[in-house]
């Protein structure tokens, strides 16, 4: 079994971001926000998390696009 410890949560939306990272904190989880994917890849670049939880329909980068970019990125830094 994985142990998950870092959570990284892009939601554009701030409450429901919030929301998301104090419940899971209130379960033990490190939590870091990001308001789209842009925001989530920088945030990947600077640091590794163990599970992501992203939102779907984001301005700038949507979840899609997140999903796909982290893939390519992974792929380079995993060669």
């Amino acid at each position: 079994m994985l142990a998950i410890n870092t959570i990284l949560i892009a939601e554009d939306i701030e409450d429901d971001r919030l929301m998301l990272m104090t419940l899971l904190k209130g379960h033990g989880y490190q939590t870091v926000g990001a308001e789209n994917g842009q925001d989530a890849m920088d945030k990947l670049a600077k640091q590794k998390f163990d599970l992501i939880i992203s939102d779907i329909l984001m301005p700038e980068m949507d979840g899609y696009r997140f999903r796909s970019e982290e893939r390519r990125v992974g792929k380079e830094c995993r060669s």
